[in-house]
């Protein structure tokens, strides 16, 4: 789950594809029996991209993070 709205989903979908030279999900119109969205092949390989940078950054910065949140209220 995104906790975000469709219409939030869509509109970042359309903003992606826009803003780059290849699209990176693919959509279908048709509500939900024929409609839907996925990944195209260089919108996986961004992904995965971006997921490794984040894990990266995480690990990079685990040790302050965690100093961070000790300093915010429960």
């Amino acid at each position: 789950m995104m906790d975000m709205s469709y219409m939030r989903a869509w509109m970042l979908v359309k903003s992606m594809n826009s803003g780059l030279p290849l699209p990176l999900v693919e959509t279908v119109r048709g509500g939900r029996q024929r409609g839907g969205a996925k990944l195209t092949k260089p919108g996986g390989r961004i992904l995965r991209l971006y997921r490794e940078i984040e894990a990266k950054s995480m690990a990079a910065t685990h040790s302050t993070l965690r100093k961070f949140t000790r300093l915010l209220p429960s």
